[in-house]
């Protein structure tokens, strides 16, 4: 099982959010793959981050998908 959690990077002016993909692996969640910081607003990343877990996204497929979700 899979799930998707949006997480921030600050700077001094702005703020960035990117996407960790996580497995359950017995009780815990693990962090598998996570993709740079690529939009400045929160829910956009929250969405894309909602639908890769409804879907069970596989993780290296993660970096394909928020690429074709920018361009």
């Amino acid at each position: 099982m899979y799930k998707y959690e949006v997480f921030k990077i600050h700077s001094l002016s702005s703020r960035s959010y990117g996407i960790l993909a996580k497995e359950k692996i017995g009780r815990s969640w693990i962090t598998v793959a996570v993709t740079a910081p690529f939009s400045n607003d929160y829910g956009t990343a929250h969405q894309l981050a909602e639908s890769c877990s409804a879907r069970q996204l596989s993780p290296p497929h993660l970096v394909d998908v928020v690429s074709d979700f920018i361009s």
